[in-house]
């Protein structure tokens, strides 16, 4: 895992102090395969708390707002109640093992508010944003795949299940529908140009998901 203190259109670049000019770590870890409690090799993954910024001389005017990733078919998500950012990595398989995987993480710098130290610390203090998230008024699209999502599709009485095919909390589902209303089932996504709505399997519920 490649972290860039650099942003993906290398505008800007933090670096880890005044008088350490370092702006890129590289992590080399094992981590468990997670199979979301089915036998699809399809949806297998692993996840990892992402560090938080370490570069602490960050770009004149602006603030660290996350990260992101070229990789295809991986999140980025931000657990706001304890602040920690993780990614969930979709894994592929070569002879039935997991391939390694070598991911690029970038910074993201946005815009921040900065006032210079008017020899009076409440009136300096009283510029600045109160701490917590807060929007921001403008931000670049970032194309995300939804390779490794799932679409939805309902399957008539007595037709097969497809191979790969999930129930609603995420079950495998084998042979064909008993419902004389139809089966209605999720399958993974492997085309990249395929429409939404998208779905994923989160806490054992395949829920919609907006790329």
């Amino acid at each position: 895992m490649h972290y860039y203190g650099t942003d993906k259109e290398g505008n800007y670049t933090g670096y880890v102090s005044i008088s350490e000019n370092q702006n890129e770590y590289v992590y080399y870890k094992v981590y468990p395969v997670l199979d979301n409690g089915t036998t699809n090799k399809n949806d297998d993954y692993i996840l990892i708390d992402l560090i938080d910024n370490p570069f602490s001389r960050r770009p004149n005017n602006k603030t660290f707002e996350g990260w992101i990733t070229d990789y295809e078919g991986a999140l980025i998500t931000l657990d706001t109640d304890i602040y920690v950012r993780s990614i969930k990595i979709p894994v592929t398989y070569s002879d039935n093992n997991p391939e390694n995987i070598n991911i690029n993480i970038y910074a993201v710098w946005t815009t921040g508010k900065t006032f210079n130290f008017d020899y009076n610390w409440s009136t300096t203090f009283n510029k600045l944003d109160d701490s917590g998230f807060h929007p921001i008024s403008s931000y670049e699209n970032v194309y995300e795949s939804p390779v490794g999502y799932y679409h939805q599709d309902t399957i008539g009485w007595f037709e097969d299940y497809p191979d790969g095919a999930l129930d609603a909390n995420g079950n495998s589902l084998t042979g064909y529908c008993r419902s004389f209303r139809g089966c209605t089932i999720y399958v993974v996504i492997t085309d990249p140009d395929e429409s939404g709505p998208y779905y994923i399997l989160r806490n054992g519920r395949l829920q919609s998901y907006t790329l």
